[in-house]
Order: C-alpha cells, then structure tokens, then sequence
C-alpha cells in the first residue's frame, strides 16, 4: 500500500529520445486485414482526498480497474488543498488535462468526483449505473487503431497498428505510469479520520509523441513495470479528444 506521494516512485524508464512531446513517430508502411480489435474503455477520474463525494466514486474506479475490457485511471487534482487537507496524490498535471476536457466540452466547469470516459463522455464518478452503461456503449464501438504493450526479451514493447490513412494520423500518444493500490488516512478536511482506498493512482502521464500512421514498434522501457505498478498508453486525438486506442501492463 501506498501512503504518500513521496513515497511513489517510478519504475520504468523512458528513453531520452522520446521525451519531448514534440517528437514524431516514424512509422512503417500500412498493414492489411480486418479491422483491429478493440482495446479497454478508458476511464480517468478526477477526485482528490479532500472531497467527500469522492470516496464512492474511488469505490466504482476500483471495481472497473477489476474489468479486464477497461483501463481505469484515478487522476487526483489539487484544487481541494487549500481547504485543510494536501492530497498526497494530487498532481497539478492532473488539474490541467481535467480543464483542458472542460474547455473541450466547451464548458468553465470542473468538478469532483469527475470521470471522462474514452476522452468524449462527462460523468458523476460515483454513479455507478451511469459510470457502467457509458463504458458498455463505448464497449460496443470499434476503434482505428490496435495497440499492445508486451514484454519482448526483458524489455517492455509497443505495438500500434493501423491504416497509413486513417483519421487518427496526428494523434497524441501518452504514458501513463501508475500504482495498482494506495491507502491514505486523512488528518484533516471532509474526510477527515478516514482511511481512504484508491485504484490505479497516476504517478506521471506526458505525452511521448505524434502518430503518424501505419505500424510502428519502439522499446518504452529497459523492463516491465515491477509488482503493484502498472503503465499504460493512450492515443488520443486533439490532445484531450476522442481516445483512439489504449493499452495496459501489469507487474
């Protein structure tokens, strides 16, 4: 279990070459055949440990994380420290990818617990019926693009496949390094003296490269993540539009 922020640390690197989110991705000529399969529905919740509506809705994260057709994303933001309690988890990085889905939407409105299901679906994370259905009906829809991450002689792998035309030419491709399990009791604020649980708790999340099309294979990482950690990625149009493919590894 994980207590503070401090004590989360990475454990995968990332090549030099490919931190700059400008950098673009040479890919190889289109592959043929059928349209690729599906990959998880991802869900990003926004929450933080000062908010006492979001313990439930921390509690339908972690019953999605266990959904193998979904990748789900706890996001804690900042925004709630100045009112008695520092979430141990809450990035800043986390605040702003939640407003720039706002100004997506077109809207001024953020809020917790929020969930963005897929980038394109604005939900109340603890309606768990409402959470279910949308993740169902994205369920159903094909996706342009197949992706995996494998372990390939030690190494951890990325595949992504798809058409030299296809409309996700341009896409962002994000990773996201992650903590399967956190605990946290919180001193002060409204949940205060409780002891809160959290699921696949985001560490770092930053932008790797561009997708230009067809397949393309590079190495993400010297070895997989060790147990309890997780990374996953994401390609997603427009920044914060619509996700177009993703794909998870468990230690």
């Amino acid at each position: 279990n994980v207590r503070t922020a401090g004590s989360i640390m990475r454990h995968f690197i990332i090549p030099a070459s490919l931190t700059l989110a400008a950098a673009i991705l040479t890919a190889n000529p289109a592959i043929s055949g059928p349209d690729p399969a599906r990959g998880p529905v991802v869900v990003e919740l926004f929450t933080s440990q000062g908010c006492s509506s979001c313990p439930s809705a921390d509690a339908v994260l972690g019953e999605l994380a266990a959904r193998p057709d979904v990748l789900a994303l706890s996001l804690p933001v900042d925004y709630w420290d100045s009112l008695g309690w520092k979430d141990t988890f809450a990035r800043s990085e986390h605040t702003a990818r939640q407003r720039a889905y706002a100004a997506k939407f077109r809207t001024n409105r953020v809020y917790t617990p929020q969930a963005i299901i897929d980038g394109v679906i604005d939900v109340v994370g603890s309606n768990r019926n409402q959470m279910t259905e949308q993740v169902n009906n994205r369920r159903a829809l094909p996706q342009k693009l197949h992706m995996t991450l494998d372990s390939v002689d030690g190494k951890l792998a990325l595949t992504i496949a798809g058409s030299a035309d296809s409309a996700a030419r341009g896409a962002t491709i994000w990773i996201a390094s992650y903590c399967n399990r956190g605990r946290v009791t919180v001193g002060r604020g409204e949940n205060g003296g409780r002891t809160l649980d959290y699921w696949n708790v985001v560490t770092d999340l930053h932008a790797i490269g561009i997708y230009t099309g067809g397949q393309f294979v590079q190495v993400l990482a010297d070895q997989p993540p060790k147990p309890g950690w997780g990374i996953a990625v994401i390609v997603q149009s427009d920044v914060t539009g619509p996700i177009l493919a993703s794909a998870s590894f468990q230690g």
